[in-house]
């Protein structure tokens, strides 16, 4: 039986996905300061449907490399997102 030994980071598939991972986070972490911001600036909620057109706008100017995710992980992470709002919205009535 043979065996190789090859260093994990070296990978450019490993490296692909890391960026991925990143710029996933990199969307997570904008949703939720975006809403903060929003909540400072006195706006209201922005449901699934206003980050999903915020994210097409993102997409179009700001941040086209994130157009490489995949939209399906996206649209996920913006329900998870909208429905943790949710959660924490009527627990506070």
């Amino acid at each position: 039986m043979k065996t190789y030994k090859y260093k994990f980071g070296d990978q450019s598939n490993c490296m692909r996905l890391g960026n991925l991972l990143d710029d996933m986070w990199q969307v997570h972490e904008h949703f939720h300061k975006w809403q903060r911001q929003r909540y400072k600036d006195g706006l209201p909620y922005a449901n699934y449907n206003a980050m999903a057109a915020h994210l097409t706008e993102l997409k179009q100017t700001t941040h086209p490399h994130w157009k490489a995710l995949p939209s399906q992980a996206i649209q996920e992470e913006l329900k998870r997102i909208d429905a943790a709002y949710q959660r924490f919205f009527q627990q506070d009535r």
